[in-house]
């Protein structure tokens, strides 16, 4: 599913890119969940995108599962960053390769360290990228979905209003006389 392969022992494989496209490494994630990366790969830095990317938005998830459940869900681009820790790595890649053209919204897991989304606010506050949260503690989106929520609602990108801000160039311009 979703370009994952199957070892011959049953493992799931992942594949891991750089930003120019080149495969860094794989990773192995077993009937159990335990994940291991192939030997002398590297991991930092890397991602894979699952699904389209002709949205006004993209996803950014922690893991395969997550980034995948995303997709299907929504039907947008969800990338995978495959650790907390290099979602600030991943959204800052998107943000350079996109600029504003896209919008991107970090869906972090909601673990009981708060790590996912400790991680995802960094990226928010460095980046400017939009977080979603499942409101359950000790979730991510897939557990969310698997749950019985409406994960498509909670993807859902919320509009921002913004008619209450001023454009910089009102303050520019010469008033009309009284």
């Amino acid at each position: 599913p979703n370009g994952a392969r199957v070892t011959g022992d049953g493992r799931l494989t992942v594949p891991l890119f750089n930003s120019d496209g080149e495969m860094t490494t794989v990773q192995y994630i077993d009937s159990d969940g335990g994940k291991l990366y192939h030997p002398g790969g590297k991991t930092g830095g890397s991602l894979w995108r699952i699904g389209s990317n002709q949205d006004a938005h993209i996803y950014v998830a922690e893991g395969f599962a997550t980034a995948a459940t995303i997709a299907e869900t929504s039907g947008v681009a969800c990338y995978v960053a495959y650790s907390a820790s290099n979602i600030p790595n991943v959204v800052g890649q998107l943000r350079e390769r996109h600029g504003g053209s896209k919008r991107i919204i970090v869906v972090a897991d909601n673990d009981s360290s708060g790590v996912g989304k400790s991680y995802a606010d960094q990226s928010s506050a460095k980046f400017g990228v939009h977080v979603v949260l499942p409101p359950l503690d000790g979730m991510d989106a897939n557990d969310y979905l698997l749950a019985g929520h409406d994960l498509a609602a909670l993807l859902e990108p919320q509009e921002i209003k913004l008619d209450w801000l001023v454009d910089g160039n009102e303050f520019t311009t010469k008033p009309a006389p009284i």
